[in-house]
């Protein structure tokens, strides 16, 4: 098992290697864009409303992505 573990690491390991060296705009884009910024939005946004509401907001993070994903995807929802 820790071989295969090993093997599993080194293998992703070269290919986030890969991709940084092949796409190094797109990886800078999803860091700040899709990370930094929308975190930064998130941390707006939890000042101005309760705790317990932004738990709330945040804990149906999952079915605001399954609704998206429907929408704007076509994704189907189901097993």
């Amino acid at each position: 098992v820790d071989v295969l573990a090993e093997s599993a690491l080194a293998n992703t390991l070269q290919r986030c290697f890969e991709l940084l060296k092949e796409q190094p705009l797109s990886v800078v884009y999803l860091g700040v864009l899709t990370t930094a910024f929308t975190n930064w939005l998130q941390t707006i946004g939890q000042q101005s409303i309760p705790a317990t509401t932004a738990s709330a907001i945040y804990a149906l993070d999952p079915l605001w992505g399954a609704f998206f994903a429907y929408l704007f995807l076509g994704e189907t929802l189901g097993a």
